[in-house]
C-alpha cells in the first residue's frame, strides 16, 4: 500500500520475505515504525473489489456480507485483500507495479487461493492502488505475501468477523 504523500518506510522482518508460503511467519510486529497519518489513511481506504459481478466495498472495522458470503460459498473462512505495488510505500511506475501484481497473483493461484481483481482506493478518489482480494489465504499465508513483496499492511478477512488492518512494518 502506498499513500500520498509518499513515505517510504524501512523493512521491519526483511528476513522473512520468503518466495513461498510458509504456514509459519513473523507475527505482526507490535508498534509501528509507520507515520501516523499513513495508518490513518490505511484505516480510511476504500478497499474496493470489482471482479466480474463482484463489486463491492470493504472498510476496516464494519461488517463485510459480501465476503462472508463469497468465503461461505467457497466452504473457505478467511480472505486477504492486499497488493504487490509500491512497496514500503515507495512508488513504483506502472509497469513495475504490474508485473508486481502478476507475480502476487501468480503466487496466490499457486497456493490453491481464488483471486479477485480490486483497488484500494483514497476515500478522496486522490490516489488508488490496484489490489487483490485473495480468499482463502490464512493469515500466516497472507503475512507471507506480504513480506514477500515489501508490504506496509493489507486486509484481513474472517467469516463473520470485520474487516481487520494488519500491520507488517
Amino acid at each position: 500500500m502506498v499513500l500520498s504523500p509518499h513515505a517510504a518506510v524501512k523493512p521491519r522482518h526483511p528476513e522473512t520475505a520468503a518466495a513461498t508460503l510458509p504456514h509459519d511467519s513473523a507475527p505482526c510486529p507490535m508498534s509501528s515504525t509507520l507515520p501516523p497519518a499513513l495508518l490513518d489513511a490505511f484505516r480510511r481506504t476504500l478497499y474496493r473489489v470489482n471482479d466480474g459481478p463482484h463489486r463491492f466495498i470493504i472498510r476496516i472495522g464494519e461488517p463485510a456480507p459480501q465476503v462472508d458470503a463469497l468465503l461461505a460459498a467457497h466452504g473457505l473462512t478467511s480472505a486477504a485483500f492486499l497488493t504487490a505495488a509500491n512497496p514500503l510505500a515507495k512508488p513504483l511506475d506502472a509497469a513495475q507495479n504490474a508485473r508486481r501484481n502478476a507475480e502476487l497473483r501468480r503466487r496466490a493461484e499457486a497456493a490453491g487461493a481464488r483471486v479477485l481483481t480490486g483497488e484500494g482506493r483514497a476515500e478522496d478518489g486522490a490516489w488508488a492502488e490496484p489490489s487483490f482480494l485473495v480468499l482463502g489465504l490464512s493469515r500466516a499465508q497472507a503475512d507471507a505475501l506480504a513480506d514477500r513483496f515489501e508490504q506496509a499492511a493489507y486486509v484481513l478477512l474472517e467469516h463473520g468477523r470485520p474487516p481487520e488492518l494488519v500491520l507488517r512494518r
